[in-house]
């Protein structure tokens, strides 16, 4: 007995140490012999990718980014400069440098994605990838080339009627805001907005956020409970991202919104074949993407499935619904006067200001054609706070730094990664800058908005920079002090 007792304690010894070892040799290898070893760095990211997903978890990536590429105070604690180039995991190198956006982000052949976007994939719609997480460079090419004459700029255009009306029900809305004279939380309108202008454009019809002034299928409440954990498992070994999901799953608030998810993947399903049947009708002439992608399928037959369809339609809602928002934030959290936002370069520079400090979308990775496949990112908030080229005042909000020369707007505007770079830009951008140009100036010409409290606003980077607690304050321009 006492022999069996003494086993098993030198079993459970043995053990532990060769899991010691295993740790401590990889640490050691990670630093002096792995491939990117000499590439500079902290520690932790170097030796595991638990740094990634932590921060990720914090919802604060973007802060300690900034901190590792420079010399910066972060919670009392001072952190050294790495420079432009830093390790962040052991087979992942982060980028800072805008010059570095062609070299990463080619017109021609360009990098393959890294697993980081599987994670996005609309699984439950089909195997197919949408046009964000599609990792075939030649698939993803020749899938925009049969759909990307649907979200021109012209083809939005078409429903310009539709996000006028938007604009206007808005407007009615914060008016009665106003009227109740009561601080109310902003963060939620440009996202109601944005949900309802993605469903006018893509669908033909809003969803009902703004008419109701409510959360309409709890969709908003949806993507911020998903999206963080969403992005902490995008961080985690692809072996492991299984186990992390199914544990997620046992969380009452997780289960719930990922049942709120499926809502959108069954409107974007039910809304497709209710359009089916409409544009089976030969005098049908309706402008919304849905259609015009139908109208694709039965002209081109098998270059365009309606599983497809059902995707496009899925992701439309999903990165649609943060397009308009970070901008909108910042500009109510940084007013300016309406005879400026109504001289068009000075809302230009205010629209660019915003959205270069508050970017809707902020992570991109790809894998290094090498030996070693070792992978390349960079990170628009990041980037977007580069000091060679915003300027020693990158951290603050002045649009003006827009408009001191034609040159210097073009080089920060090759800075910018808000809708990408590359083969990969955004294709809803169109839309994304119409609902800016557009809101923007009505809210500013009818209403003076400020912060109801000197506090920050809070911000979650989940991939998505989830904003709350903009409360604000609004009142009613009266007549004879608005510009005309």
């Amino acid at each position: 007995m006492a022999l069996l007792l003494i086993f098993s304690v030198w079993n459970a010894i043995t053990v532990v140490c060769v899991i010691v070892g295993y740790y401590v040799s990889w640490v050691i290898y990670s630093r002096t012999l792995h491939p990117l070893a000499k590439v500079p760095g902290p520690v932790w990211p170097a030796v595991s990718r638990t740094w990634l997903m932590y921060r990720m978890y914090q919802g604060d990536l973007e802060t300690h980014m900034r901190a590792i590429h420079n010399r910066f105070v972060l919670c009392c604690c001072e952190h050294w400069k790495y420079g432009s180039i830093v390790r962040t995991t052991p087979d992942e190198v982060h980028v800072s440098d805008p010059k570095a956006i062609p070299i990463i982000y080619p017109t021609q052949q360009p990098l393959k994605k890294t697993d980081w976007y599987l994670i996005y994939r609309p699984v439950t719609l089909g195997p197919g990838p949408d046009l964000f997480t599609d990792d075939d460079a030649k698939h993803h090419a020749a899938h925009r080339r049969i759909v990307g004459s649907v979200y021109t700029l012209s083809s939005m255009l078409k429903n310009e009627r539709a996000l006028d009306d938007l604009v206007k029900l808005f407007g009615d809305k914060l008016g009665g805001l106003a009227d109740c004279q009561d601080a109310f939380d902003f963060g939620l309108w440009p996202e109601m907005f944005s949900f309802d202008g993605v469903g006018a454009v893509f669908f033909g019809s809003p969803f009902g956020f703004l008419e109701t002034s409510s959360d309409y299928g709890n969709y908003i409440a949806a993507v911020h409970t998903a999206m963080p954990l969403n992005s902490v498992v995008a961080m985690a070994p692809l072996w492991i991202r299984r186990y992390l999901l199914q544990v997620g799953v046992m969380i009452p608030k997780v289960l719930k919104a990922i049942i709120a998810t499926d809502g959108i993947r069954q409107t974007a399903v039910r809304k497709t074949g209710v359009a089916q049947e409409r544009t089976s009708n030969a005098n049908a002439n309706r402008t919304d993407v849905l259609s015009q992608l139908l109208s694709i399928m039965r002209e081109k037959n098998d270059c365009l499935t309606i599983k497809e369809i059902h995707v496009e339609m899925w992701a439309a809602v999903i990165a649609g619904s943060d397009s308009t928002s970070g901008a909108l934030h910042g500009t109510i959290t940084h007013p300016v006067q309406y005879n400026q936002a109504t001289k068009i370069p000075y809302l230009r520079a205010v629209i660019q200001e915003s959205l270069r400090l508050c970017p809707p979308f902020a992570l991109l990775g790809h894998h290094i054609p090498t030996a070693f496949k070792a992978k390349v990112g960079m990170n628009a908030m990041v980037t977007q706070f580069d000091e060679t080229v915003f300027g020693k005042d990158a951290r603050e909000f002045r649009p003006e730094r827009w408009l001191e020369s034609e040159e210097r707007f073009r080089l920060m505007e090759k800075s910018m990664l808000v809708f990408g770079a590359g083969t990969r830009t955004c294709i809803g951008r169109h839309l994304s800058n119409a609902e800016m140009y557009k809101l923007i100036p009505h809210i500013l010409r009818h209403f003076t908005v400020e912060m109801a409290h000197d506090g920050p606003w809070k911000t979650h980077n989940a991939t998505f920079l989830l904003q709350s607690n903009v409360i604000c304050k609004v009142k009613r321009r009266s007549v004879e002090n608005r510009p005309l």
